[in-house]
């Protein structure tokens, strides 16, 4: 988080480079302070050996429907952090850096999506009592893979083609070992076969010299065996718990996202998993922006529950030949994204008696709910801004629906031929009734409409022939009603 008054929108890996920029942004954030103001945070690597502090970017902003809503071209990051004002309903962002600490350039060339580095043996090039040491860890052959450009270290930074090593961990682009094979040349090469290399070669060993010689590579051998013993050693246990610590120490500072990825790494090192677990929580309540325990999210993925699929911006689809039950609870994230929408015709056709929604959920699509003619109870929750065209249409058995006041809009025939609907309330946020929203809600008994409602579309309640109770504090002559709706005006005088 930026700071205790900064909600956290989104969180969204990036990982494209512009091959030869000394910066790499590896995730953007974007967080909303309390007077509107946007601020969009880079986590990025220095690529070349030298940090940039500042760097120009351009940065386009989405909405949660993946719109854009604005480009800032030569936007100034500094440490990371840029500051944008003047847009309202920013869900993720994109940056791509232009110039870095005024010494580069963008020429123009197509940023590449960066892999992880690949894993790859050849233990041929180590000493022999050491190659069964090497084949029971990876890491101590993990190569660097190269790029236009650029190369990956084995930590996994990027940098650029001339750093003599890592600016991430300071190690070397690759790790050589000397063959010191018997019968080979300086440059390694066998020699000639002829016979007189071979006397020559006895000569020597007989020599003084030529047992000092050996004595010496004899003892730089073994000097080398023991220094890559340490190695191997240190790969094995050291730098695991290395990394542990840090990854803890990362949770505890709250750097969920640097904690998860360092936990991920490790594998099933300690409880490595559990705490995984544990920090994506956290993360995930910072990108609901729910208060509430992490413990408590309903998190889930396509693979452990096929009947879901999400889109990067949070739209839920539902597959109901996947799905056996007669209720559902939807969850708040799915696939590391949260919930933001339902889908067109998300839960048509279901045979759902229940339905519970998550807080986090924005948007009921159109025709979400049509036709689920056994959907008897759904809490609208507060967090829902608008309700699509046809969401409810013929949920004949669903009795009462309220409205909260954060709801804005209700498209067209939203709730039309709910003829089990009894009970109706519209919160403050509704100001225009659509046509058709509730026509042949038959046994629709008591309308409560709260809010400043201006128009009531035409044929809104056409055919609600049990109405009998209507609470409408703000009715006047300038409420506009549209033919159709006599049922509801026979009511009001």
């Amino acid at each position: 988080m930026m700071n205790d008054n900064s909600k956290l929108i989104s969180i969204r890996d990036q990982n494209r480079w512009t091959p030869g920029c000394p910066v790499f942004v590896r995730r953007v954030s974007v967080f909303l302070k309390e007077d509107g103001e946007y601020s969009i945070v880079c986590g990025y690597d220095s690529c070349s050996e030298s940090p940039a502090g500042s760097f120009t970017a351009d940065c386009t902003v989405y909405d949660s429907y993946g719109r854009n809503i604005r480009t800032v071209s030569g936007m100034l990051f500094e440490d990371g952090t840029a500051a944008l004002d003047g847009i309202t309903g920013a869900s993720y962002a994109t940056v791509e850096v232009t110039e870095a600490a005024g010494v580069w350039k963008a020429s123009g060339e197509e940023p590449v999506e960066i892999d992880p580095p690949e894993t790859v043996w050849d233990t041929d090039s180590l000493p022999e009592p050491l190659r069964s040491a090497a084949k029971k860890d990876g890491r101590l052959r993990y190569r660097p893979k190269k790029i236009k450009n650029g190369w990956i270290c084995s930590c996994g930074h990027l940098n650029l083609e001339t750093n003599g090593k890592c600016s991430g961990c300071g190690t070397g682009y690759a790790v050589n070992f000397p063959s010191g094979a018997p019968g080979a040349d300086a440059d390694g090469s066998p020699e000639d076969g002829d016979g007189t290399s071979e006397n020559t070669l006895k000569q020597k060993l007989t020599s003084d010299t030529g047992r000092l010689s050996a004595r010496f590579a004899g003892l730089a051998a073994a000097v080398l065996a023991l220094v890559a013993v340490a190695v191997v050693m240190f790969i094995l246990f050291a730098v695991p718990e290395i990394r542990y610590i840090n990854a803890r120490n990362d949770f505890g500072k709250g750097n969920y996202r640097e904690s998860a990825d360092g936990f991920a790494a490790l594998g099933e090192y300690k409880d490595s998993t559990a705490m995984l677990d544990k920090a994506l929580r956290y993360l995930y309540r910072d990108m609901t922006g729910l208060d509430m325990d992490p413990s408590e999210l309903y998190v889930t993925s396509s693979e452990e529950e096929p009947w879901y699929s999400i889109t990067e911006d949070g739209v839920l689809d539902f597959s109901r030949d996947k799905y056996d039950g007669s209720s559902i609870v939807i969850p708040h994230i799915v696939d590391g994204t949260v919930v933001r929408e339902l889908s067109k015709s998300c839960f048509i056709n279901c045979t759902f008696e229940s339905v519970v929604l998550p807080a986090t959920l924005r948007v009921i699509g159109e025709q979400s709910f049509m036709n689920c003619r056994q959907l008897k109870q759904i809490r609208i929750s507060s967090g829902i801004e608008a309700i699509g065209p046809r969401a409810f249409v013929n949920c004949s058995t669903l009795e009462t629906v309220v409205i909260p006041d954060n709801v804005t809009s209700i498209g067209p025939r939203a709730f039309n031929n709910c003829t089990g609907l009894k009970s109706l309330t519209l919160g403050k946020g509704i100001t225009v009734i659509p046509a058709y929203s509730f026509s042949n809600c038959k046994a629709l008994e008591a309308v409560k409409i709260a809010g400043n409602v201006g128009s009531v579309g035409e044929y809104a309640f056409e055919g609600c022939v049990s109405l009998s109770e209507v609470t409408f504090p703000g009715y006047g002559p300038e409420v506009r009603i549209d033919e159709g709706n006599e049922c509801l005006t026979d009511r009001l005088q």
